[in-house]
């Protein structure tokens, strides 16, 4: 057995010239050092710093970590916006998508399957929903964009939806739970108010915000997934995520609802109508559900409220709403937190009156 090879000497002269140099170790161990920066030298030589040349390829990575991540928080920091009439903050990066101005045409594509069940412009049905998207439109003051309105005759389906660039999509099966005009106006007001909060802009801005802040786990995410042992490793992260979406998806939904009341109620419809509209939806999502012998999932799992919380949230938000645009007086038991976000709330809708007001003059 080799006896081990001695250490080399470590020897320690303090150079006090003005003149000398940093410290240097010599490969004999022997260390020159000036006295004022001992104490600090012998400590590098004694604890080797982490980013030395044995582990300089740890600081790419990081650099390029901290330095994505720091311009992610930038980006986010700029791009916030406060969406008209609620106040809140949301990320967007600019606007991707609005509809056009008046007079320009909208070019839709139809199949054969889909011009079987379009109804025609001069059906009774296109002509009343028409005509109170009209009122509601003039109400929001998008009355100088160009929408669209396509009616599908599926009794099967009851639902609407919108396009940011103003095509509104209608279900005939809707019909069942909008039966009146008020109730029409209830749809109608949630959909265009999805295109004034600029919604699927904000949507796309966060998932590109997403997929940008994952860059830095995705080779693991993508090894993980490739190693089907380490499936698990790739589970956590893309959960959170879309659970955070989805979170994010029910409030925009939320504040559709609230932006859409406010927008019927200048229109000159009445906003109970929600409460209405949302129950008799409600009992027609119950049936669908029991005749397929399904259960309703559960609300995180969902991109929208479901319908009884939206049916509650719009039975609490009435008396507010006609507060808000004067049709109704202030509901007593009020607390002063609550007076306080009330009052924020209307200024917040005058203001955006008073921005559709100078629109229409200056037109």
């Amino acid at each position: 057995m080799q006896n081990p090879k001695p250490k080399e000497p470590f020897l320690l002269f303090i150079d006090d010239r003005p003149t000398a140099k940093a410290t240097t170790v010599r490969p004999n161990g022997i260390v020159f050092a000036q006295r004022d920066q001992l104490g600090q030298k012998l400590w590098k030589i004694a604890h080797p710093s982490p980013w030395s040349k044995k582990s300089r390829w740890i600081r790419w990575p990081v650099y390029f970590i901290v330095g994505l991540y720091s311009l992610l928080f930038t980006l986010w920091y700029i791009c916030r916006e406060r969406v008209p009439i609620t106040g809140r903050l949301q990320f967007r990066i600019h606007e991707l998508h609005s509809p056009p101005p008046k007079g320009t045409p909208h070019k839709v594509a139809y199949d054969e399957d889909i011009q079987k069940v379009l109804l025609a412009d001069d059906d009774p049905r296109v002509v009343r929903v028409r005509s109170i998207l009209d009122q509601i439109l003039v109400a929001s003051g998008q009355e100088h964009l160009e929408w669209k309105l396509i009616v599908l005759d599926f009794p099967d389906i009851a639902n609407a939806s919108v396009t940011p660039l103003g095509l509104v999509l209608w279900y005939s099966g809707i019909f069942a739970a909008a039966e009146t005009d008020d109730e029409i106006a209830a749809v109608l007001s949630h959909e265009v108010a999805h295109v004034i909060a600029h919604h699927a802009d904000a949507t796309f801005s966060g998932q590109l915000l997403g997929i940008l802040a994952m860059l830095p786990a995705s080779p693991f995410i993508l090894g993980s997934m490739i190693i089907g042992e380490l499936i698990l490793i790739a589970i956590p992260p893309m959960a959170i995520g879309g659970m955070l979406l989805l979170a994010l998806s029910r409030k925009r939904e939320a504040e559709a609802d609230k932006i859409g009341m406010l927008l019927m109620t200048e229109a000159g419809y009445e906003p109970s109508a929600t409460v209405t509209y949302w129950r008799k939806m409600e009992s027609i999502g119950q049936k669908w559900f029991k005749d397929r012998g399904r259960m309703k999932g559960a609300e995180y799992n969902s991109t929208h409220p479901h319908t009884a919380s939206r049916l509650s949230q719009a039975a609490l938000d009435i008396p507010k709403i006609l507060y808000m645009t004067g049709k109704g007086p202030l509901r007593p038991g009020m607390s002063q937190r609550e007076f306080r976000l009330l009052e924020a709330s209307k200024k917040r809708w005058k203001s955006f009156l008073e921005k559709r007001s100078n629109h229409d003059s200056k037109n």
